[in-house]
């Protein structure tokens, strides 16, 4: 009978902390001797953060490349610029450092590998729509998937597609054909075409039924069934499906996460924000009801809570409009793992670190903190050495680097004693004999 109530208390107490234990579990990459040989042998002059596995490096002499993580270089140091951002890699080979038209770009992925030439002069990824959007130097466009491949073949006598100066691509479609240029085109669907007369315009479906009425002077971001409207002046939202309007066109402003009409307008197909005429925010359903009303002067959605503005402080809201964290911070960042908030103290910032509930985990006296990475945050109490805290508020590695990146792939680099290397969670180093 013991051993049965030992059992069950024991099972509840593994219940127990298996609930109260929600965040991510971080596995230890140990550091290989071949990346430690190639860190203590100067093979490189900058080491950049891993990501996917490899990591960029550059030499004296400026060219960028890549190692993986047992030092070995995979990609030949050939490029003079790199830049990382969502799972890409934006590269030149061009010798010349100012910017200018005359600079071509291409992409590379995750793992190094050229997946679109180096032809353009810019490049947007957009990862909810799988697409990347090259920019030529006359300024059209070309669209790839994910995979470097050309997408939508254009039909000047599609009914379905329109031409414009802006709009976006509702439906990702791989063909296999020639490269294809156009300026810029937007899907509407289902079967819903462009009707304009006397400079206004309507949608009519593929018999000449109205969806919406001629009275508007155009039309963005078409989303899963919705369309911004535009009358000149103010913006409202038709649902084209049900063919009704479900947001008025009174305000000032159809988004998800910016000012900007580059993405369609539903946030994880829920949600949007909409801006009154007096530039306060709120945030509507795909129904047009509002969840949280127009009295924020920003709203963005950030890792499944929202970063809001009200008053001139930043505060953090949940999707209900609960305030999770008070509105009372100078510079609010939101994370995966843990919320971060800054005040303004002596003229300077002091951060502290907060759980996603809003419960204070550190207070806010340090004075630069970087965003927190793999449940570790890079900052300096002082400014002058840089340690690792973890989102429970505590400095799990000491500060003693000159510089600290962010955690990627389990390592970060850092610059120790005159030297650039990289540590991992233990705070073991390349530097380590």
């Amino acid at each position: 009978m013991r051993k049965v109530l030992f059992a069950s208390m024991t099972l509840c107490c593994i219940l127990l902390l298996v609930s109260c234990n929600n965040r991510v579990s971080y596995p230890v990459v140990e550091i290989s001797q071949g990346l430690k040989d190639v860190v203590n042998n100067g093979a490189y002059y900058t080491y950049g953060d891993f990501h996917h596995g490899i990591a960029e490096v550059s030499t004296q002499s400026g060219y960028f490349g890549f190692i993986d993580m047992n030092g070995k270089e995979v990609v030949p140091c050939k490029y003079t610029l790199l830049y990382y951002e969502d799972g890409f890699y934006k590269f030149s080979t061009g010798r010349n450092i100012r910017y200018g038209s005359d600079r071509k770009w291409g992409v590379l992925d995750s793992l190094g590998r050229e997946i679109i030439p180096e032809e353009y002069t810019d490049m947007d990824v957009f990862l909810a729509q799988r697409t990347i959007r090259m920019k030529m130097s006359d300024n059209s466009y070309i669209f790839y998937n994910l995979e470097g491949n050309n997408c939508y073949p254009f039909d000047e006598n599609d009914d379905n597609i329109i031409i414009g100066t802006r709009g976006f691509i509702d439906k990702i479609v791989n063909y296999k054909s020639d490269k294809v240029v156009y300026r810029a085109i937007g899907s509407w669907s289902p079967g819903a075409t462009l009707d304009s007369r006397n400079e206004h315009v309507g949608l009519v479906d593929s018999v000449g039924t109205e969806i919406i009425p001629q009275r508007f002077r155009a039309f963005s971001n078409y989303s899963d069934g919705l369309v911004v409207t535009w009358s000149g002046r103010f913006v409202g939202v038709w649902d084209i499906i049900n063919r009704k309007e479900i947001l008025p066109t009174e305000y000032t402003l159809i988004a998800t996460n910016n000012d900007y009409f580059n993405e369609p307008i539903l946030f994880e197909d829920k949600y949007f924000i909409a801006e009154n005429n007096n530039g306060q925010r709120g945030v509507f359903d795909r129904t047009g009801k509002q969840i949280i009303p127009c009295k924020y002067s920003s709203l963005k959605f950030v890792n499944g809570l929202i970063y809001a503005t009200r008053g001139g402080e930043q505060g953090v809201l949940d999707y209900e409009g609960n305030e999770v964290l008070p509105f009372r911070y100078d510079e609010v960042k939101i994370s995966k793992n843990c919320i971060q908030a800054a005040k303004r103290q002596d003229d300077s910032y002091r951060w502290g670190i907060f759980s996603r509930t809003g419960k204070e985990m550190h207070p806010c006296t340090i004075k630069y903190m970087e965003e927190e990475c793999e449940g570790l945050i890079a900052a300096s109490k002082e400014g002058d050495l840089w340690g690792y805290y973890d989102t429970d508020g505590d400095l799990v590695i000491p500060e003693k680097f000159k510089s600290a990146g962010d955690f990627s792939g389990g390592l970060a680099a850092v610059w120790y004693d005159g030297e650039r290397g990289y540590i991992n969670r233990k705070g073991q180093s390349t530097f380590d004999k």
